[in-house]
């Protein structure tokens, strides 16, 4: 099995990808579509394409990985495009009444790589496109990248496309505490907050959140059988 890639670039340490023709792409695309369908027919509520960390959809936005010479490289409108093409297929095979998420890193963190400005840019025309949501990430795609990795240091990424564009957005990484998740959205730098390990290593963690900054719904948010113990 050979891994597809815009262009034909090793990740360190990885094995050589094969360049995708025109023919992959357009498999690709209708792969999506068809995994939406059933993620539709399992009773899923939301979707979310996932565009950054260095899979497929992010190789293809940042000039690090995609240095294809055709309409799905070079300048930023057809570096954009397969998402695009991803994202129209995927609106369409999903109910118009459940949120469609899209997940970027809007920064590689190296020089010559995908910018926050660019991720502004996209975050236009991803609404136009039918998006509901962006969530905010950063990295993953470059062995070189540095990132100053402390708690909510992706949440300024979330900011800028907030403050720059008008597609609602999430924020991400290493936000931990109810207090810090609650100052995010206070200060407006985000609609949402996201939890991902945080919420694998605590699955309760909403509901003390809850416990610590609305004390008074408690008893409305606990399943009754755990109720003696609130």
């Amino acid at each position: 099995w050979t891994a597809l890639g815009p262009s034909p670039l090793a990740y360190r340490g990885y094995a050589m990808p094969a360049q995708a023709s025109a023919a992959d792409l357009g498999r690709i695309v209708a792969d999506f579509a068809a995994a939406t369908r059933r993620a539709a027919e399992a009773g899923f509520d939301v979707v979310e394409i996932h565009a950054g960390h260095g899979y497929l959809l992010h190789q293809f936005l940042s000039p690090r990985a995609n240095r294809r010479t055709d309409r799905y490289g070079g300048g930023f409108d057809n570096r954009v495009r397969l998402l695009l093409e991803v994202v129209d297929a995927v609106r369409g095979a999903w109910p118009a009444g459940r949120p469609l998420l899209v997940r970027v890193s809007a920064t590689d963190w190296v020089d010559g790589g995908w910018t926050p400005e660019e991720t502004v840019d996209l975050a236009r025309l991803l609404h136009e496109h039918g998006v509901d949501l962006l969530d905010v990430s950063t990295g993953g795609l470059d062995p070189d990248q540095r990132i100053p990795v402390g708690p909510g240091y992706q949440v300024p990424f979330a900011r800028q496309v907030r403050d720059k564009a008008v597609l609602p957005v999430g924020a991400v990484g290493l936000i931990t505490d109810p207090d810090q998740a609650e100052a995010v959205l206070g200060e407006g730098s985000a609609d949402v907050v996201l939890l991902g390990r945080e919420a694998l290593r605590d699955p309760s963690w909403p509901l003390r959140a809850a416990a610590r900054l609305e004390p008074a719904t408690l008893r409305d948010r606990y399943p009754r059988q755990y109720l003696r113990a609130v």
